[in-house]
């Protein structure tokens, strides 16, 4: 890809980044499986027959597993700047290690070391700390006519999540995973029928579950930007929403009292709270 289309529409910031990690990975690829790459012309996009080896070699074969047939791949899993592959090689290996996942939690919060609560097992049958693309109760009556949701496709799926006990209460954090995706332009004045009807199933959803939902920054985190507005905009948008669809996980167990929403993106965090 031309470098002119791939900064058209994009900061100088945002788009120089971007090129960097094609080039760094593209040179990655090229070094590590020279012959599995160059899908499309791209040589930072691997074979889709060879999309698992966009993995970190630790965790290849567990996420082929925990994925199985319930959970979807998303349709660029196999580009070098995939957000969810990039969200499973970071959190992944913790999924098992509580302990470092508390300091991550903790460093991430602004808060001291939790205490981590298993949120589903493994495919090993062993307790795992993290979840991925989570969804929760249908709220949002997103599920297609046979009734089934796949987490991950065609339904709000956070992209992970991990509970703790925290101040004497246990609490459940949403995890949104951005690599160097660039959040799309405001609806138009002609308006989006999809979004319309979205958002009126978040609006009705919040207010029959009482949902508070609480914005604020992190210490040190934020720098006063277009950039960090439009991220802060988007936290509101769509961890709100996951929020709202998870809520069988704090109605369904009476221990939980707190969800907390946090963004991941490049060099900003940011974090939001519903309160039961």
């Amino acid at each position: 890809m031309a470098e002119a289309e791939l900064t058209r529409g994009k900061s100088s910031g945002s788009a120089a980044f971007e090129l960097g990690e094609r080039k760094r990975q593209a040179a990655h690829f090229a070094a590590e499986f020279p012959d599995k790459i160059g899908y499309r012309g791209f040589e930072y996009r691997l074979l889709p027959a060879h999309m698992e080896m966009n993995l970190s070699p630790s965790i290849r074969d567990v996420a082929k597993r925990y994925f199985g047939k319930t959970i979807s791949w998303h349709t660029h899993a196999n580009h070098a700047l995939s957000s969810q592959v990039c969200c499973l090689n970071f959190l992944m290996p913790l999924a098992e290690r509580p302990a470092l996942l508390a300091r991550l939690v903790s460093n991430a919060l602004r808060i001291p070391e939790p205490g981590m609560i298993e949120v589903e097992r493994g495919p090993d049958g062993r307790p795992w700390f993290v979840g991925f693309e989570w969804i929760g109760g249908d709220y949002l009556n997103e599920a297609p006519a046979n009734g089934t949701r796949m987490r991950g496709s065609n339904c709000t799926s956070a992209d992970a999540v991990v509970r703790f006990r925290h101040g004497g209460l246990t609490e459940t954090l949403l995890i949104e995973w951005k690599y160097t995706e660039k959040y799309g332009q405001p609806i138009r004045p002609s308006g989006n029928k999809t979004r319309i009807e979205r958002r009126r199933g978040y609006s009705g959803c919040s207010r029959r579950c009482g949902a508070i939902f609480l914005l604020r920054k992190s210490h040190g985190i934020w720098s006063n930007s277009a950039s960090t507005t439009e991220s802060l905009r988007m936290l509101v948008c769509n961890t709100a929403r996951r929020l709202i669809t998870v809520r069988s996980l704090v109605s369904s167990r009476a221990d939980a009292k707190r969800v907390n929403g946090i963004h991941f993106s490049r060099g900003r965090t940011s974090k939001g709270a519903v309160v039961k």
